[in-house]
């Protein structure tokens, strides 16, 4: 194989993620793709282990899977939309070329933003439907961006399109918004290109901030929606929750932080129950199958 005899120093990031969506390898497969035989037993190979190690490290961390191809995503979330079968439908090819042209345009005119949303968590969970592209930038990042044909803005938000792409904007008028961009942000590698994305904390700050508003207003589509991506994102990465709220008390009215707090808690509290319970019981059901089981 070519990526067997190629030297560690050339291979980044962009060839890592090639060898991994197309290949599927291992861990210890891409090891053996990055460091050669011919480098084994010689100080220089081993120089060059340690940092294929290093890349390694980078392949590892970001879950050696698939990378999320934003397009798609949207694509099929669009398609699989009740409200939106009476519409024709969106041609994959041009919109993944839509979405390269937006985030190299962020990038070009050096827009400051961070990638949230349903988008953001596929990085962090499975099975996340969404239908655009959710970003948190400043009003005057906007002003930069005529290209964005907006449809409705608010203090907190705005909405509009990028040529077929329907694009959400959290503006960072909004104290929390703000914070998150600033203070809770990571790169994160997608398909098209390696994105400014929120962290799981910043996800989490978000998602419990907005759920006041959604059960006063009666949506429970998207209560029920958030909680869900709450819940996933406890059981999955475990996080400090105690900050959070300290961060919450800023922007969340007494009353609404304490109800927030005892949703979490009935939360961690059913998820605790079931790590308690390491062995499946012999009378339970197994679980569905995976898409790759199927």
């Amino acid at each position: 194989m070519v990526v067997a005899g190629t030297e560690v120093q050339l291979l980044d990031r962009i060839a890592l993620r090639s060898i991994l969506g197309m290949l599927h390898q291992s861990f210890e497969e891409v090891a053996w793709l990055i460091i050669t035989p011919n480098d084994m037993g010689s100080q220089t190979g081993g120089n060059r282990s340690r940092r294929g190690c290093g890349i390694l490290r980078w392949v590892y961390e970001a879950g050696c899977k698939t990378l999320v191809e934003i397009s798609k995503v949207i694509y099929y979330g669009n398609l699989f939309k009740f409200r939106n079968w009476d519409k024709a439908s969106m041609n994959p090819t041009s919109l993944s070329q839509t979405i390269i042209r937006l985030f190299t345009m962020l990038r070009d005119r050096q827009i400051n933003y961070v990638l949230v949303g349903g988008v953001a968590l596929l990085q962090y969970i499975e099975g996340r439907n969404t239908e655009d592209i959710d970003l948190i930038l400043s009003t005057q990042a906007l002003e930069a961006l005529p290209e964005i044909q907006i449809t409705d803005q608010n203090s907190d938000f705005a909405q509009g399109h990028f040529g077929e792409l329907r694009v959400d904007l959290w503006l960072t008028t909004n104290r929390l918004f703000n914070k998150v961009q600033q203070g809770y942000t990571v790169t994160r590698p997608f398909a098209e290109l390696t994105l400014p994305c929120a962290t799981v904390e910043g996800l989490l700050l978000l998602k419990m901030y907005a759920l006041p508003a959604l059960y006063r207003q009666g949506d429970f589509t998207r209560v029920s929606l958030y909680e869900n991506d709450i819940r996933t994102l406890l059981y999955a990465y475990q996080p400090s929750m105690e900050p959070l709220f300290q961060e919450l008390a800023t922007h969340l009215a007494a009353p609404d932080l304490r109800e927030i707090r005892n949703i979490l808690a009935e939360i961690q509290q059913r998820i605790d129950r079931f790590r308690a319970n390491t062995q499946t019981p012999p009378d339970s059901a197994p679980p569905p199958p995976s898409d790759l089981e199927r």
